[in-house]
């Protein structure tokens, strides 16, 4: 009987625990809904105002790169196009939709230049800083002495890998800006099918682009000295 007394006692002491734990897990429930919801929240009125201050304007610009292709791919034909793509590849190292996208890079590069730090994504920043930095190494190779064990092949060779890796940082660049904008648009729930199709259509072609789209042979002086031959300096009389 003791024993009866002693189990039953147990029961109603676990019960009545549960009377309390019921009502305070209900609460915590309660109040982490509603932290997930105002993270949510903030979240999508972040992205929107993000969306619209900043990455507006750089959406703009990229969404040329596609309107550019577009128009070339109707005056010439896709398979003309494609051609005129390798072509470009073999002659200047650089696929012409490749060069299109360091164009962009180098004005979006400008851009970030004139905002805080605190406005974009880590991933950004940081490839921002790396195309700076690629840049920099350029310079001191160029105007650095030549050292006892380099002579000047060696150099310029070591400046070509350079200018490859510095191409692949503007792509990675313009790649992170993308990335951003395809979260943004999630996280804003932006339906505009356009937006969404052109942002996932440039990160087609950035992606095949830093994969194929520049050999390490690639100098950006080559196309300079391609233009600068292209002008004729007819002699007056």
């Amino acid at each position: 009987m003791d024993i009866l007394l002693a189990v039953g006692k147990v029961i109603m002491e676990e019960l009545s625990l549960l009377h309390l734990f019921y009502p305070m897990a209900g609460v915590l429930i309660g109040v982490y809904i509603t932290y997930k919801l105002t993270i949510q929240r903030d979240r999508v009125f972040a992205a929107n105002d993000a969306y619209k201050t900043i990455y507006s304007s750089m959406y703009i610009r990229l969404a040329t790169i596609k309107i550019n292709i577009e128009l070339k791919k109707k005056e010439l034909g896709r398979i003309k196009f494609r051609r005129l793509n390798k072509q470009c590849k073999r002659s200047k190292n650089i696929t012409l939709i490749a060069k299109q996208i360091l164009d962009a890079s180098d004005e979006l590069h400008k851009t970030v230049k004139t905002l805080d730090e605190d406005k974009l994504s880590v991933i950004v920043i940081s490839r921002y800083f790396a195309v700076d930095q690629i840049k920099e190494n350029i310079r001191m190779a160029e105007i650095s002495d030549l050292g006892l064990q380099e002579d000047q092949a060696f150099r310029e060779l070591r400046i070509e890998r350079l200018q490859y890796e510095l191409a692949l940082a503007k792509i990675s660049f313009v790649q992170s800006i993308l990335e951003d904008m395809k979260s943004i648009t999630r996280n804003a729930r932006i339906q505009d099918k356009e937006i969404r199709d052109t942002i996932k259509f440039l990160l087609k072609i950035v992606r095949n682009a830093r994969k194929n789209g520049v050999l390490k042979t690639y100098r950006s002086e080559q196309l300079k000295e391609v233009q600068k031959f292209d002008v004729k300096n007819i002699p007056a009389g």
